[in-house]
């Protein structure tokens, strides 16, 4: 009796497999680019709060707009950061538990 097992297909010929890849290559991309992204976001941020301030000002109220600083902005990339980490989670995952469940086979 031959109990001979197929040769499993390549690895890169799961669609798993690339969404692994991509997302992995994203979060590293987003780790490399945050500071330069959290710069430019406080900058940004400051310019629309000193506008703010600046209305608060001539309409005779004291300004009570906190301004941002690196680390504290309103807008963060921890959701692009979420997104990318359960995307490698399951493509990760998903990928391994096929794999497994074909060579058991």
């Amino acid at each position: 009796m031959d109990t001979a097992r197929p040769p499993l297909p390549p690895i890169s010929d799961s669609p798993w497999f690339w969404l692994y890849t991509f997302a992995t290559f994203g979060l590293v991309l987003l780790v490399l680019i945050s500071p330069k992204f959290d710069a430019r976001r406080v900058q940004q941020e400051r310019q629309y709060q000193g506008r703010a301030r600046a209305l608060q000002q001539r309409m005779g109220e004291e300004p009570d707009v906190p301004l941002s600083t690196t680390g504290h902005t309103w807008l963060t990339l921890r959701p692009l950061y979420v997104v990318l980490g359960g995307l490698i989670t399951i493509g990760w995952v998903t990928l391994w538990w096929q794999r497994w469940r074909a060579h058991r086979k």
